[in-house]
């Protein structure tokens, strides 16, 4: 085998593995997509129901539709900025730290960030959700 054959088949299994890891992620986001076009989504855990029944905008109307949507949506603004404005104070003095400083563990500590950073938020909502419910 060539070193131009190598190098092609090791693309083809880093754009595979790329490609596979990229589905991984995306789904649950394209499945809650799905799910709230649905009328009742909570019914969906029968595949049979999920793939019968018609997709709706009725959910997304009732929720603009809703006379405390301001009050939530501005809520949700004001959090999302302190949550980026937070992030992007402690991202950056921990990116310095890491960058600039050498201290026992840096490796690891890099590595674990990095092994964080991987895992999509929305990934843990259902399970996050789940736990909230059972606590009450």
């Amino acid at each position: 085998m060539s070193i131009r054959s190598s190098k092609l088949l090791k693309k083809i299994f880093i754009y595979t593995n790329l490609g596979i890891i990229s589905i991984v992620m995306i789904f649950p986001m394209f499945w809650m997509l799905l799910l709230s076009l649905k009328k009742y989504p909570e019914k969906s855990s029968n595949i049979l129901y999920f793939f019968t029944t018609k997709f709706t905008l009725e959910n997304y109307y009732d929720v603009l539709m809703s006379e405390d949507f301001v009050i939530y949506f501005i809520n949700s603004l004001i959090v999302a900025g302190v949550v980026t404005i937070a992030n992007i104070f402690f991202c950056s003095m921990s990116g310095y730290a890491l960058s600039r400083k050498k201290f026992l563990g840096k490796k690891i500590v890099s590595i674990s960030i990095i092994t964080l950073l991987i895992i999509p938020s929305y990934v843990i909502m259902i399970p996050l959700y789940k736990i909230m419910l059972s606590l009450n």
